[in-house]
């Protein structure tokens, strides 16, 4: 797993690149996704995230673990 700048990143991510940014494992994302923390389009067999929404849900999990929720 490689860590990415956020500039690197494409407007649409795969769960790869995602988790290669969040510095999570690929799993972890499909779980996010799962549960609906992390929005993401299924197009085929594979899902596909929009870089605004991979910023909206790391912004919020940090807001949250600020404010001890």
């Amino acid at each position: 797993m490689n860590a990415v700048a956020l500039d690197d990143l494409p407007e649409v991510l795969t769960v790869e690149q995602a988790a290669g940014y969040l510095q999570l494992h690929k799993v972890t994302v499909y779980k996010y996704i799962r549960e609906g923390l992390l929005p993401a389009a299924r197009i085929g067999k594979v899902y596909r995230i929009l870089r605004p929404d991979l910023e909206r849900f790391l912004r919020l999990a940090t807001e949250e673990q600020q404010t001890g929720e």
